[in-house]
């Protein structure tokens, strides 16, 4: 069995997402790009990529990390460190969010009144990153949202036939009103 090198595999994956961003024009010259850096494995690999992009892409754009730190004891701290830790690497400014800080509470202290947590848990970490993304000036936010995710998505929303959110498919949002930033 043939095993692929760690570097081989970094640029197997660099060269197909800087080829996806190039073929939609996801970044154009000039533009500050916030990611959405929760820490995990694919907001984490979106940092690195983006940060892989702008160092070959031949044009300037700025990047910036946003993290939010939910509220959820004894689970968040680990993906907060390594979000920390990988935009420290990268030299990329990391802005540090809370809900408790944004919004009053924490996660901890609302989720029982919820059907499930991810309802306001999604609701609030997106309404904290686009007022942030909005607020430094980013023209577009970056999420690590992978095929996963939107096949995920776009299967509960034909369940529900909510065939209106089949236009938010895509590599890129437009934008739909002045303060919020598109997502890409």
């Amino acid at each position: 069995m043939m095993s692929i090198k760690k570097e081989e595999f970094n640029e197997k994956i660099f060269t197909r997402i800087n080829d996806l961003i190039n073929e939609y024009e996801l970044i154009k010259e000039g533009e500050k790009i916030a990611i959405a850096l929760s820490g995990g494995k694919d907001s984490v690999l979106t940092l690195h990529a983006l940060k892989n992009y702008q160092d070959i892409c031949g044009f300037d754009f700025e990047l910036v990390a946003i993290s939010v730190d939910e509220g959820i004891e004894g689970y968040r701290q680990h993906g907060i460190d390594a979000a920390v830790n990988n935009a420290k690497l990268l030299d990329i400014p990391l802005i540090q969010k809370s809900f408790k800080d944004e919004e009053g509470f924490a996660l901890d202290d609302i989720y029982s009144y919820f059907k499930s947590a991810c309802i306001p848990c999604g609701v609030f970490r997106r309404n904290i990153l686009n007022k942030t993304a909005y607020e430094i000036g980013a023209d577009k936010i970056a999420t690590g949202h992978n095929l996963d995710d939107e096949i995920q998505s776009f299967l509960m929303s034909f369940s529900r036939g909510d065939t209106v959110k089949f236009s938010k498919f895509g590599p890129e949002l437009d934008q739909i009103h002045e303060k919020l930033v598109p997502r890409i």
